[in-house]
């Protein structure tokens, strides 16, 4: 059985990883360029017509390379327990969200506006981010890029921490055992039809 002490040199605070696409212009013309993009191919068919559709998907290509190069990496690692629970202290709900939230039967911990940008610059490890810049980045992101970030803070610091198990990588790796099973199976087999 492990000393205690050996657990502790063995922890690594849990980290989480999102990417987050800074470029919400990009994606709408994205979407507007796949409706064209499918009406267009309904209209190749439809017409018997020189295809239009491929010069429609060579923009929306274009356009994903162009947003690529606005997507950023975001890491997040967990800050410990006691430090969570202090940022919670020391951001608590305002009087309104207590009590919006006592008239939706809710429970609410932390103040919802500030707590999130302090545990964000807390949390983040890249970009090194203070907590004026989160609040910034909380000013000019729009409610899906936000909620990816505070998300992925959240899972950094409350997150499951059971091992996870791979469903796809089970499958893989029994299908490569199944795919040797069967070709040394067969080898034999081979080897006789050429001895004959």
């Amino acid at each position: 059985m492990p000393d205690i002490k050996d657990i502790f040199e063995s922890v690594k605070p849990r980290q989480h990883t999102v990417k987050v696409c800074m470029r919400g212009d990009i994606i709408d013309r994205q979407k507007s360029l796949e409706r064209q993009l499918r009406e267009t191919r309904k209209e190749d068919e439809q017409k018997n017509r020189k295809p239009q559709a491929p010069k429609i998907a060579r923009k929306i290509e274009a356009l994903q390379k162009e947003a690529e190069e606005h997507t950023f990496e975001f890491v997040f690692q967990a800050i410990g327990q006691r430090k969570w629970n202090d940022l919670i202290a020391k951001n608590p709900p305002t009087p309104e969200q207590k009590k919006l939230a006592k008239t939706n039967n809710d429970r609410i911990d932390f103040d919802l506006e500030k707590f999130p940008i302090k545990a964000i610059a807390a949390s983040v490890v890249e970009p090194e981010m203070s907590n004026e810049d989160v609040d910034k980045m909380y000013d000019v992101l729009n409610f899906a890029q936000w909620t990816t970030i505070w998300t992925a803070c959240i899972e950094a610091n409350v997150g499951d921490s059971s091992v996870p198990k791979s469903a796809l990588a089970s499958q893989t790796l029994g299908r490569s055992i199944k795919k040797l099973e069967q070709r040394q199976e067969s080898t034999p087999q081979e080897a006789s039809s050429l001895g004959e």
